[in-house]
């Protein structure tokens, strides 16, 4: 990858984040660009921003017809705290690292708990993080997922643990997709 363009907005997570993004991309030597740029020929949006504007900015892209579609060669990537419906719906694909996998015991126990109790909240890795610290519950070595609300395997022929209800993701799921760490 040569461009990484990265989505971030005024709030204080998204500014302290978009530093630590740009302090590691150009340590790596990368250039990094604001999303309304032109892709290079090796590119990729990181979205840093937070829930409402994510979820409006992807789905402007997705919007536009294919040929005016900033197209990015490596993808579009989510910080966790973007691990919501409203976000994930608005792009076509997105790989984000998570310390947990929301088909977990522990991270259905949450999402069962907040559908008892706030059943019009969705889960969100950062509520998860939260419930999770306070059962114990240690995280998991990250890892990084991608997200997609739409299940491709039927829940019939054996194939019942590709599809999901967990309310995390109705009629879709996150799949792990390999390690945050580059092999050497």
């Amino acid at each position: 990858m040569e461009q990484l363009a990265v989505q971030h907005d005024g709030s204080v997570r998204s500014r302290s984040a978009y530093d630590v993004v740009r302090r590691a991309a150009t340590g790596a030597g990368l250039r990094v660009v604001e999303p309304g740029a032109h892709p290079g020929s090796r590119s990729a949006l990181m979205v840093v921003s937070g829930w409402a504007d994510a979820a409006r900015s992807l789905r402007r892209v997705t919007a536009l017809p294919l040929d005016r579609q900033p197209l990015r060669s490596d993808g579009t990537w989510l910080a966790p705290w973007l691990l919501t419906p409203a976000v994930v719906d608005s792009t076509e694909g997105a790989v984000l690292p998570l310390d947990f996998d929301i088909r977990d015991a522990g991270a259905q126990e949450y999402s069962q708990t907040l559908a008892k109790f706030l059943p019009s909240q969705s889960p969100t890795a950062s509520g998860f993080r939260a419930w999770r610290s306070g059962h114990g519950d240690h995280a998991d070595a990250l890892e990084l997922f991608a997200a997609s609300r739409a299940a491709i395997m039927p829940a019939a022929g054996h194939h019942d643990h590709h599809e999901t209800v967990v309310s995390w993701f109705p009629g879709g799921t996150v799949t792990p997709v390999g390690s945050p760490t580059p092999a050497n």
